[in-house]
């Protein structure tokens, strides 16, 4: 099962992807503006202290979180809101028992957390109810009779988050959460009183809207053409325009892809745009990549035959070797790590560590080919040809031909 990892705001960014008919699991962000205004309203606190009177006040909130979304088709099947905490951003005053009692908190200073979530819920048309979660208050209250009262001091408490909605329009999707939850407590020796239990109930709704970044998948390089989507420019590898993601064009590239170049697009030249992370890269037509560091997670490099790739950009593996596949050619004009020529060719005048020619694969020079494609110090060049083996044979030679 997919999941989605989110950080609440509010309001807040929310990250997720659409295809067809599945969505892909992704890191969900928020941003920490405070609620305010009509269509975000703020959360009330009320103090009720039974016979002695209840008194209101209100506070725009700024909160943090985490929401666990499992994919499905409406568009969601299971929701856990993992984590919750809200601050409020205001000043709030409370008067009780024809103002004997005057309570007030400073801006900021009033906290409402989750401290332990209830667990994960079933999303029916859209809404969900997570019950059995564990509240707890903190910050200064100060009163007029007992000086200030520490919240953390006193005992949490259990409560659920009723009918919380989740609705989705086109690249956005929008989560509603109502929020009500209720605290009992005493306040001790007050003043002709004694002991005053009063009851504390914090109302109001948490939104959380924003647009899909999804989690990493299958990116095809569409660039210029504009036979799916709207045309790139062909050259960002930052720009969107030029990415379809799980066949859904205009998606932008998220580090772990993997990456597929192929044809359509009239710009050959493409610039990175700053060091980018690939799980593994198929080549099904001839393109030069600039600037930067290319990171190859797997190490797997595909490039089909008839296709010239040109790497300007440096190479780099999370695994121990570059694994060059397919009967193309790739040239490295930068510095490279360890690489495993499986088949086709591998050329130009970077500097790499070991290298292994397996199979039917070749060491350019050949043709009107010029390189300098040079090992790094005490490395080798390894030849696998027709079951025999050369082992550790020194390779520091540069070599050029020319027709």
């Amino acid at each position: 099962m997919h999941v989605y990892h989110a950080f609440l705001g509010i309001p807040a960014v929310l990250v997720y992807a659409l295809a067809t008919s599945t969505l892909l699991a992704a890191p969900i962000h928020f941003s920490t503006l405070p609620m305010s205004g009509p269509n975000t309203s703020s959360l009330f606190i009320t103090f009720d202290a039974g016979l002695l009177g209840t008194s209101t006040d209100s506070s725009s909130v700024s909160a943090s979180g985490m929401v666990t979304l499992g994919p499905g088709t409406e568009p969601f099947t299971t929701a856990h809101v993992a984590t919750l905490d809200m601050t409020m951003n205001e000043a709030m005053n409370f008067s009780l028992a024809g103002g004997l009692l005057r309570m007030n908190t400073s801006a900021g200073n009033f906290m409402v957390s989750m401290t332990t979530p209830g667990p994960m819920s079933v999303v029916n048309h859209e809404t969900f109810t997570q019950t059995g979660n564990t509240f707890q208050m903190n910050g200064i209250v100060s009163t007029s009779f007992q000086g200030n009262i520490d919240l953390s001091r006193e005992n949490s408490f259990v409560d659920d988050l009723p009918n919380v909605t989740l609705t989705q329009q086109g690249d956005q999707i929008t989560m509603a959460a109502p929020f009500h939850i209720v605290q009992n407590t005493v306040v001790e020796n007050v003043p002709f009183l004694g002991n005053v239990p009063i009851t504390i109930t914090t109302t109001g709704t948490i939104r959380a809207v924003g647009t899909a970044v999804p989690e990493a998948g299958h990116m095809e390089w569409d660039g210029t053409s504009s036979s799916e989507g709207l045309a790139g420019d062909g050259v960002s590898w930052g720009n969107g325009l030029n990415w379809s993601r799980e066949g859904i064009p205009d998606r932008s590239f998220v580090t772990n892809d993997q990456v597929t170049f192929r044809n359509g697009s009239s710009q050959t030249m493409i610039s990175l745009q700053g060091n980018r992370q690939v799980d593994q890269v198929h080549f099904e037509e001839s393109y030069t990549l600039n600037d930067n560091t290319l990171m190859v997670a797997s190490g797997n490099i595909d490039v089909d035959e008839g296709v010239v790739v040109t790497l300007n950009s440096t190479l780099a593996t999370g695994n121990d070797w570059i694994s060059k596949a397919g009967t193309g050619k790739l040239f490295v004009n930068g510095n490279a790590p360890d690489i495993l020529v499986i088949s086709g060719t591998l050329g130009g005048h970077g500097s790499v560590g070991n290298t292994v020619l397996t199979g039917d694969a070749t060491l350019a020079p050949g043709g009107a080919v010029r390189v300098s494609l040079v090992p790094e110090p005490n490395s080798s060049l390894l030849l696998a040809m027709m079951g025999l083996m050369v082992l550790n044979t020194k390779f520091h030679c540069r070599c050029s031909r020319d027709e």
